[in-house]
């Protein structure tokens, strides 16, 4: 995503119980990007805070359900952000 100044940017994906999840994002340059992800009710679930220019959540949510995943950018910059998901394969 891009952003013209500072600003939050966000977005709803459905996670799968079972599953484990990575959100990360990566700003350009020397500017503080932060992530947060919520469960449906609103509540923090994850979040990297750091005053880095990449912020990382992993979790493995108990239950599938869509989530808020919400990005803070405290600058003017752009950014790209990622979602992977892992399943455990079984035989």
């Amino acid at each position: 995503g891009a952003m013209a100044g500072p600003g939050i940017q966000s977005r709803i994906e459905s996670f799968q119980a079972g599953a484990c999840y990575v959100v990360t994002g990566v700003a350009q340059g020397a500017v503080d990007l932060d992530v947060s992800v919520y469960d449906a009710e609103g509540t923090v679930v994850g979040s990297d805070l750091g005053p880095e220019n990449t912020a990382t959540v992993r979790m493995c949510p108990r239950r599938s359900d869509s989530y808020r995943i919400e990005y803070r950018l405290y600058g003017a910059a752009q950014y790209l952000s990622m979602l992977f998901e892992s399943r455990e394969v079984r035989r």
